[in-house]
């Protein structure tokens, strides 16, 4: 997620969550935004966070790393209150029948609504593509 925005630009699904499923939503991130060296990138304590194979991909493309405090959790509140917003809007009370399913439902939620339609009120109640095309 681009924290100024709100927009969620690197995402995957899998069965395992896994260092390997966590670097594809990286890579997914960087070859979508080509983010200048510096950048940093927050996440919580995961193991799959600060697995040295994760670090190796942030480091070949100059990203910094930064994670949660311990026993802090508002550290990543903009994930969370994401992760709070898809459970509520997308998954709840819904039967998915299988992984390719989820993935579709994720893909059109975050590609064609979150991103695009759905209103922030931390944005002055744009969505995050209305907002980065304001102040770009």
């Amino acid at each position: 997620m681009d924290v100024h925005s709100r927009r969620l630009i690197g995402w995957s699904i899998g069965s395992r969550k896994n260092v390997k499923l966590t670097e594809r939503a990286l890579l997914h991130a960087i070859c979508k935004r080509h983010p200048p060296r510096g950048l940093i990138f927050h996440s919580d304590q995961g193991v799959e966070y600060c697995a040295y194979k994760y670090h190796d991909t942030l480091n070949r493309y100059g990203i910094r790393a930064s994670v949660n405090r311990p026993g802090s959790c508002q550290d990543n509140s903009h994930m969370e209150s994401f992760f709070h917003t898809l459970k509520g809007e997308l998954i709840r009370n819904r039967n998915i029948r299988n992984e390719s399913e989820l993935k579709n439902l994720v893909k059109g939620y975050i590609t064609h609504f979150y991103n695009k339609k759905r209103l922030h009120s931390a944005l002055n109640y744009c969505s995050p593509l209305e907002f980065e095309q304001l102040v770009s």
